[in-house]
């Protein structure tokens, strides 16, 4: 079985190469596909200055750009942070402070809502912006890169072994929602998650026939370990955008 996360897509895409992994609303990704588009990614990320142990932020709704940018960070290796689509712009500030974040993941949508935050972000230099019209006044003096171009580029892949460590090596800082007070990171390693992951498809008896549709946000840990527990066993996860939109799958 997988130990590393970038194990999971590398069995997933050589045992289940033309399987659907991931249905969202805009996309369909196989085992293949979605190996692939990771691993691309990863090495933009690296291309674009970020080293083994730097912290990636991902501010992004549910659907695929999520769950690549994840495996990415990891490939790349990066610590992920998995921040809520609907963060307030005082705990985003102290997030990307407290752990000192290297680059953001984030949809053009929230900028404007973020835009206090961002203008007092320091050490954070580098912005990978999804559905991006124009790059906003306040990102100008940052490396802004378009989410969609990362991919539009021939795909090159990584000499040599890929960074993500060893099954004990950190993978992402998760924070707690900060309601009584400030927001706390929680580290995670590659062996917490994938063991959680493993109990639950153990638990749930998931096999490469089955199903899961999820429409919890995926910055929760208990929508990721869900995802991780299907792509361990080849199944297939149909990710919604919301409650509304899952309600609206099922009728």
């Amino acid at each position: 079985m997988p130990s590393t996360f970038d194990e999971i897509l590398v069995r997933g895409r050589a045992r289940w190469p033309e399987r659907p992994a991931l249905v969202c609303r805009d996309r369909t990704l196989t085992y293949c596909q979605l190996e692939e588009m990771s691993r691309q990614l990863a090495e933009v990320f690296v291309c674009n200055g970020i080293n083994h142990g730097d912290r990636v932020a991902l501010v992004l709704p549910n659907g695929w750009h999520f769950v690549v940018a994840a495996f990415a960070a990891v490939m790349a290796g990066a610590l992920v942070v998995p921040l809520d689509f609907a963060i307030r712009p005082g705990n985003f500030a102290h997030i990307i402070d407290d752990c000192a974040v290297k680059a953001v993941v984030l949809d053009y949508a929230v900028i404007s809502r973020l835009e206090s935050a961002l203008k007092r972000l320091r050490d954070c230099d580098l912005m990978f912006i999804k559905d991006i019209h124009q790059t906003p006044p306040i990102l100008l003096h940052k490396n802004v890169v378009s989410f969609e171009e990362a991919f539009s580029s021939e795909i090159r892949r990584f000499k040599g072994d890929s960074f993500t460590g060893n099954s004990r090596s950190v993978v992402s800082i998760t924070y707690t929602s900060g309601s009584t007070g400030a927001a706390k990171g929680v580290m995670h390693s590659h062996e917490s998650w994938l063991s959680s992951a493993r109990y639950t498809a153990q638990y749930l008896g998931i096999s490469a026939a089955d199903k899961m549709m999820i429409s919890l946000p995926l910055h929760h840990a208990y929508s990721f370990r869900h995802i991780l527990s299907y792509l361990m066993y080849g199944g297939t996860v149909a990710v919604r955008e919301d409650f509304i939109d899952g309600l609206k799958c099922l009728q």
